[in-house]
């Protein structure tokens, strides 16, 4: 369903259905699967970092893998050096 409304552009529903599985499926699997769509829809698609930065703030802790954390927190000192003064 994720894919089908990113398909069809409709991001606002693909970051509802993202949202709820990673609530509903929290295992380390599924957030390690589902976090890169939270870019594509959230930062890409609807150009709102802050919402991709909230996801990854909300799950990083739950990934025990040292370099996906890390690569979690560069993403989101990523997009705090890309705020405007």
């Amino acid at each position: 369903l994720l894919q089908t409304y990113m398909g069809f552009e409709r991001y606002e529903d693909a970051g509802k259905v993202l949202e709820g599985t990673l609530k509903e499926y929290p295992s380390q699997m599924v957030i390690m699967q589902l976090l890169p769509y939270a870019e594509m829809i959230y930062v890409k698609g609807l150009g709102q970092p802050d919402k991709a930065k909230e996801i990854f703030n909300q799950y990083k802790d739950k990934i025990t893998d040292e370099k996906t954390r890390a690569f979690l927190e560069a993403k989101i000192k990523g997009y705090d050096s890309k705020k405007p003064l």
